[in-house]
């Protein structure tokens, strides 16, 4: 019995030998791979939504993986840097309505009766670095108010991380308290270096508990194991055979359900976007009018328009609404309701 204790402890040190000689080597001739889905949802949406500083913006979500969360009022602090994420020592104010949308509660009475838009996307339409009424829904509603005062309704669907495929997700199961009659969809900065190659295998993830979520978020620290894994998973990112990536397929789709659903739907390929191509092929390929703000923001100031490398500042964020509010303007202004 002790002879066969003495080999297991010697093979396991052996083991733990040629692990770590994998690991230096992965250190130091590998590339450093990013940490993948699994790592953002065993370690980063915990303390996104159980709030690693406080009090967040975030709840969990089943199908969602994160949402935002009602009837929130806060702050958040000013990002000056993405990657690496660095903050400064301010901040802007954030309010959630009962709906989970960024923005003032909802007149439903009213609404019945207005043009309504709903804004789709990730934290450039949520207003990363923008106080509430700086956001660029909020800019868009105050233009369109001095054009067109009551007439029109803009409500801010943004959610900061968002894909394309969580963005669809959510326009399929959101609970409209109005029906929208034109959805401007802004996704895309997420899909190019947080893939979902495998959203199942993420939602059953955060399902796990104890020891296997233990182990699975100290794996996530070796590099060797993220080139390995990385490596799998590139296989299964492959876009399908005869069509489009995605993105692409995912932009599809929501053109397809809000159609379904007798709503119009613009497409919004925002500043920097690394999936630029696939925006512009669905708004060709299904008629639809994209709006072209990465070219935009190149002719009209560029960096001076940008807080950091993805979300632009308050000019940015004033100009993007005015651009949408001209556009509006000249396809509904007479014949919004």
């Amino acid at each position: 019995m002790k002879r066969i204790l003495k080999d297991l402890a010697f093979s396991l040190i052996f083991l733990l030998f040629v692990l770590t000689l994998v690991e230096v080597a992965a250190r130091v001739l590998g590339k450093e791979e990013p940490p993948g889905w699994d790592f953002y949802a065993i370690r980063g949406l915990d303390e996104m939504t159980i709030g690693g500083q406080g009090e967040t913006v975030y709840r969990k979500d089943e199908d969602l993986l994160w949402t935002l969360k009602p009837n929130y009022t806060g702050y958040r602090s000013y990002v000056s840097n993405i990657f690496p994420i660095t903050v400064e020592n301010r901040s802007y104010k954030i309010a959630i309505n009962s709906y989970g949308f960024r923005g003032d509660e909802i007149d439903l009475q009213k609404a019945k009766n207005q043009f309504v838009i709903l804004c789709a996307g990730d934290s450039v339409t949520f207003g990363v670095n923008a106080d509430q009424e700086l956001t660029y829904p909020a800019q868009l509603q105050k233009k369109l108010d001095q054009l067109h005062p009551g007439r029109f309704l803009v409500l801010n669907a943004g959610v900061p991380g968002y894909t394309s495929l969580q963005g669809r997700m959510l326009l399929e199961k959101m609970p409209f308290p109005v029906r929208p009659n034109l959805i401007l969809v802004g996704y895309g900065h997420n899909d190019g270096f947080l893939n979902l190659p495998n959203f199942e295998r993420m939602r059953a993830l955060l399902a796990e508990q104890g020891v296997l979520r233990f182990v699975k978020k100290w794996l996530n620290r070796s590099r060797a194991y993220r080139m390995y894994k990385n490596f799998l998973l590139s296989y299964k990112n492959q876009p399908p055979p005869g069509g489009g990536s995605p993105t692409y397929e995912n932009y599809i789709r929501i053109i397809d359900w809000a159609r379904a659903h007798q709503m119009e739907v613009w497409l919004l390929a925002m500043n920097n976007l690394p999936i630029y191509g696939e925006v512009q092929k669905a708004a060709q390929d299904k008629k639809v009018q994209w709006v072209d703000f990465n070219a935009l923001f190149s002719q009209n100031g560029g960096e001076a328009l940008m807080s950091e490398g993805i979300h632009p500042n308050e000019k940015g964020y004033e100009f993007m609404a005015g651009v949408l509010a001209e556009k509006i303007q000249k396809e509904y202004g007479a014949s919004a309701r």
